[in-house]
């Protein structure tokens, strides 16, 4: 069996992504996903100044347990094994380390193409930096903004 990790976010895009790999990986080999959030570290002082630590660990817990669960009842609706994972830390790192750590044959991940470039999660960076730290394959999936 294939394990994929997927990194998740609130977007449309990785809803997207989320439903096109479905529809892929029923034409497949058996496959178990590992749906991957990750929430970068608060460094702002204009935040850290009037929340607590653990508000802020509490927001951001929440938070990424929703778009967790999201693209898992996708899965779940789909019949398709899943694994969730909720992580703090650099996006680009976490995500090839997180694939490294849960042994992940490839990473599949949701791409906005805008007038800008290319955007994931956060900024174009968050693309080069898995595609340079990754020791799997990565594939992108390009989903259209909406015009």
């Amino acid at each position: 069996m294939r394990r994929v990790l997927i990194p998740v976010d609130h977007s449309e895009r990785t809803a997207r992504a989320v439903r096109y790999f479905i529809e892929d990986a029923a034409q497949h080999e058996p496959v178990e996903v590992h749906l991957l959030n990750v929430q970068q570290p608060v460094t702002a002082w204009e935040v850290r100044r009037f929340l607590l630590p653990r508000e802020i660990e509490a927001f951001q817990r929440a938070r990424g347990q929703a778009a967790l669960d999201a693209a898992a009842r996708l899965l779940a609706q789909a019949g398709i094994p899943f694994r969730t994972h909720l992580e703090q830390g650099l996006v680009g790192e976490t995500i090839a380390r997180v694939a490294e750590r849960e042994h992940c044959d490839s990473i599949f991940m949701g791409a906005a193409e805008s007038r800008l470039g290319w955007g994931l999660l956060s900024p174009h960076a968050v693309i080069k930096k898995v595609l340079r730290r990754a020791s799997v394959p990565v594939t992108l999936l390009r989903c259209p903004a909406h015009r």
